[in-house]
C-alpha cells in the first residue's frame, strides 16, 4: 500500500512504544532524496506516495515529539563514525556498495553538508572527461547492478569455446539477465576470468573515486559496507585498495584506513538515533 501502509505503521508502533519508553524525540533515516532542514522527503524510487511528503511535521503531530529527518546513507555513515569502524576518527568518509553506491561524510562526529541539496555523492563522480551523460558514473560500473550490466557486456563479446563464458552461461540457464552481483561475485571466487575481470573493473571504478576523495580531504578512514562489499577481502577489499593507492595523491598514502562497516544492518537506525538525540541536545541548551 506504499507510503499510506507505511505511516499507519510507524504511528501505530510509536504510539505502541511510547507507552512504554517515554522518547523525547525521533529520528528517520530515509532512503532516498530530502529535504533535510524542512523535513520533508523529496521522493522514493522504490516505494509510490512519498512525493513532497512533509514527514517531520506529519510525525511530530502523529506521535507529539519533535522529529528530524535524514538521509539513510547519513545516517549510516553516522553510526559507524561514533559507535562503529570509525569510532574515535576526526574524519570519516562512509560508502554504502550495494544496488547503488552512495557515500556520507563525518567530521570531528558531525554530518557534514546535511543542508545542502546532496553531499559526498562519490557514486555520481564521472570517471574521465569523456563520461559527460550524468549516467556514467562510478555508480554504473561499481554497484551490484554496474556489475551486472559488465559481466553481460563481457559475455557478449564472448569467443567461441570460452570455458569462461560457458561456465557463467549454464549458471544462469543461458539466460544472462540472471546474472546478478551475487551470483556474479560467487563465480569470480570460484576462479570464473570472466567474473573476476568484472569484479575488478568495479573495484577499480571505485578505487578511483575514493582516492579522488581522499585526496580533497584527506580522510583518515574510508568504511565501505553494502550487499557487494560482503564479497569479502581477496575480492573486493584487497582490491580496492590497490586501486585507491595507485590512484590518490602520492604524499598521502599510507595516511589514511579503508575497512568494513561493522554495524550490520542496523546501521541506518543507530545513525538516526544518533540523529535524533544530538539535535534534541542542541535544542535543549
Amino acid at each position: 500500500r506504499g507510503a499510506a501502509g507505511i505511516l499507519e505503521q510507524i504511528e501505530r508502533t510509536g504510539r505502541e512504544l511510547a507507552q512504554e519508553y517515554p522518547f523525547r524525540a525521533v529520528g528517520f533515516g530515509f532512503g532516498g532524496p530530502i529535504n533535510g532542514p524542512a523535513g520533508i522527503v523529496t521522493t522514493s524510487h522504490q516505494i509510490h506516495g512519498w512525493d513532497n511528503f512533509p514527514l517531520s511535521s506529519w510525525c511530530s503531530k502523529a506521535l507529539g515529539v519533535p522529529t528530524h529527518l535524514g538521509n539513510d546513507c547519513d545516517m549510516a555513515a553516522l553510526a559507524e563514525a561514533r559507535f562503529g569502524a570509525g569510532r574515535g576518527k576526526g574524519s570519516v568518509f562512509y560508502v554504502t556498495v550495494g544496488t547503488g553506491v552512495g557515500g556520507g561524510l563525518v567530521l570531528d562526529g558531525q554530518l557534514f553538508g546535511s543542508n545542502r541539496p546532496a553531499i559526498a555523492e562519490i557514486g555520481h563522480l564521472r570517471p574521465g572527461l569523456d563520461a559527460v551523460d550524468a549516467h556514467q558514473t562510478i555508480e554504473s560500473i561499481a554497484s551490484g547492478r554496474g556489475i551486472e550490466a559488465t559481466i553481460r557486456d563481457l559475455l557478449g563479446q564472448r569467443s567461441p569455446g570460452d570455458a569462461a563464458a560457458d561456465q557463467l552461461l549454464n549458471l544462469c540457464q543461458n539466460d544472462p539477465r540472471r546474472l546478478s552481483g551475487k551470483l556474479t561475485a560467487e563465480a569470480a571466487q570460484a576462479g570464473n576470468a570472466l567474473a573476476t575481470a568484472a569484479m575488478d573493473r568495479a573495484c577499480q571504478a571505485l578505487g578511483w573515486g575514493i582516492a579522488q576523495v581522499i585526496t580533497l580531504l584527506a580522510i583518515e578512514v574510508v568504511i565501505v559496507g553494502g550487499g557487494v562489499s560482503l564479497a569479502g577481502e581477496n575480492l573486493f577489499f584487497a582490491p580496492l585498495r590497490l586501486a585507491v593507492e595507485r590512484y590518490v595523491f602520492p604524499p598521502l598514502r599510507n595516511s589514511y584506513q579503508i575497512v568494513p562497516a561493522q554495524l550490520g544492518e542496523d546501521v541506518v537506525v543507530h545513525g538516526a538515533v544518533a540523529m535524533a538525540a544530538l539535535a534534541h541536545a542542541s535544542a535543549t541548551r
